[in-house]
């Protein structure tokens, strides 16, 4: 189980990250959908004068739960909610990126 490879000092290390990789910010951003963290809204960088939402602020907050990976553990998995499930699918198992092996060398 690829929770059980996770220790502390890496959830530690990730939440200090300023600007992480994209595919650790990808994965992050989903298990914040999964537990129903709200986005902070922001303006977009791009210079847009759009707000966007922006999880790494919140993210950084949940990582900082000292429960964090507990929570992650005992994550009712078969009671998902069908909304969460639809956002998960359209936005990040669609994503080529979003895959084990790319994570694992972030």
């Amino acid at each position: 189980d690829a929770l059980d490879t996770l220790k502390p000092s890496d959830i530690a290390m990730v939440k200090t990250m300023k600007n992480p990789p994209p595919i650790i910010k990808l994965v992050v951003e989903a298990v914040c959908i999964m537990k129903h963290v709200k986005p902070d809204r922001k303006p977009d960088p791009t210079g847009s004068g759009k707000m966007i939402d922006d999880l790494w602020g919140p993210a950084q907050k949940m990582l900082g739960d000292m429960n964090f990976l507990t929570s992650l553990k005992s994550y009712d998995k078969d009671n998902i909610e069908v909304a969460v499930i639809r956002k998960i699918r359209e936005k990040y198992i669609t994503n080529p990126d979003f895959v084990p092996e790319n994570v694992k060398t972030a």
